[in-house]
């Protein structure tokens, strides 16, 4: 099999729950383009985040991050495996280092839930400055719905 017939592969594994075998077959792929790499690596990181190893799927996806800046798949992943093992203000600075240089897609549905909990005081202070900042810039604020008194609360009323 060719290396994107691999990566097919492992796809239709994925789509079967079948993770360890997609990480399987995924490892002893070498010498391959950097664009087949950055995919590897990828369903490598996401399979061992669904086998709940946050390690391994934040070192594969810290690998891909280091190469591809713009990879916001490879940040979300690293965002949800350290909100997973409850490192929280390491999971908001990756949000944060990403949101810094590139415009949020993935990241949208985040923001979103960010802002209900900025409303509900679970994220405050810089974290949370930063957090409206970038859901303002990504036209996130717009798709939440707060009620007026909620909006002032947290600083969200239009000039």
């Amino acid at each position: 099999m060719s290396p994107k017939e691999i990566l097919i592969q492992a796809r239709k594994l994925h789509d079967e729950g079948r993770y360890d075998d997609a990480i399987q077959l995924l490892l002893p792929l070498k010498d391959i383009s950097p664009k087949l790499e950055e995919h590897q690596y990828i369903s490598i990181s996401y399979s061992y985040f669904c086998l709940n190893n946050f390690r391994q799927s934040f070192h594969y996806a810290e690998l891909v991050s280091k190469k591809n800046r713009s990879n916001e798949f490879a940040f979300q992943l690293k965002y949800l495996c350290l909100f997973e093992e409850n490192k929280i203000d390491e999971a908001l600075s990756e949000i944060i280092n990403f949101l810094n240089e590139f415009p949020a897609d993935l990241y949208k549905i985040t923001l979103e839930e960010l802002l209900v909990d900025i409303n509900e005081n679970r994220i405050h202070g810089e974290f949370a400055a930063k957090i409206l900042f970038f859901a303002n810039q990504n036209n996130v604020i717009n798709q939440v719905k707060f009620n007026p008194t909620d909006k002032d609360r947290i600083n969200l009323k239009k000039s």
